[in-house]
């Protein structure tokens, strides 16, 4: 995403000089049936089965399966592992102070 470049706003009463800052982009958590599905989307767009991509991740298919439908707690070990496999990456993003809980 391309932000344009800050510029300079002079305001006739002050001789203070005011910058221009696009808004940041806002991270949204994702519920476990969201990561369950994007997992599932990229897997089928690699065109690897369950099987396949548990093994290639060191997950048990059976806890593949409970994350692909939403019913599993993935750890954050499980997600690397798979994320490493399908090409995706894990992101943790500052809060916003102001952003409600």
């Amino acid at each position: 995403m391309r932000f344009p470049a800050a510029r300079k706003l002079n305001h006739e009463s002050s001789s203070e000089t005011t910058h221009y800052h696009a808004p940041e982009r806002q991270e949204v958590a994702l519920t476990n049936q969201e990561i369950g599905e994007k997992v599932r989307v990229r897997r089928r767009k690699l065109r690897l089965r369950r099987r396949d991509l548990a093994e290639l991740s060191g997950v048990t298919l059976r806890s593949l399966t409970g994350i692909e439908n939403g019913s599993a707690n993935p750890t954050i070990n499980q997600l690397a592992k798979i994320a490493e496999v399908l090409g995706l990456e894990l992101r943790l993003t500052e809060k916003s102070l102001n952003a409600s809980s």
